[in-house]
């Protein structure tokens, strides 16, 4: 897998490092791979958020109310390809740290002190870079990999990602 923008050991260290005390809001798109990218985060991460949402002009910022009331103080988007504007404002906005998984399009590199932003070429789904990101994490996934393959032929990443595929059919 190869990542156009962000540090694979900052959001391995990101999702390492996130205790029980820690308040997490997991927002990913509600088609087949954004499903996947949630359950599989949600699966390692207990989020008092996990919601499933279309891709809006003002999503980041559309969260912002309710992460404020929750007192979240972690946010991972997932598959939600955002205005770069919109995601600029929610930072500045929010007190926390943001974990951004995509494959989607992006003009500029969004990593700052406070998001790390991992941005794969679009040959990776985003349920393909979270199980990904979690197992070098130290998460247990593998009873969810079938799922994960799933994500990958519903996202047309079958092709890329044929090795993947032949060790669920090994099972």
């Amino acid at each position: 897998m190869q990542f156009i923008y962000g540090s694979e050991e900052q959001a391995v260290s990101f999702l390492k490092n996130i205790t029980e005390k820690e308040r997490v809001a997991i927002f990913s798109h509600d088609d087949v791979d954004g499903f996947v990218s949630g359950r599989v985060l949600h699966a390692a991460i207990k989020a008092e958020i996990v919601e499933f949402l279309d891709y809006d002009p003002h999503l980041a910022m559309n969260t912002l109310p309710q992460v404020k009331e929750k007192k979240i103080n972690k946010v991972i988007f997932s598959d939600l390809k955002q205005e770069i504007k919109d995601i600029k404002e929610f930072a500045q906005s929010f007190q926390g740290k943001i974990l951004i998984l995509d494959h989607h399009e992006y003009t500029e590199d969004l990593n700052d002190e406070k998001l790390i932003f991992i941005k794969a070429d679009s040959s990776s789904c985003a349920a393909l870079i979270a199980y990904a990101l979690l197992k070098k994490a130290g998460y247990a996934l593998e009873h969810l990999d079938w799922l994960v393959g799933a994500a990958v032929i519903a996202d047309y990443t079958f092709e890329q990602n044929r090795s993947f595929i032949q060790s669920l059919e090994e099972k």
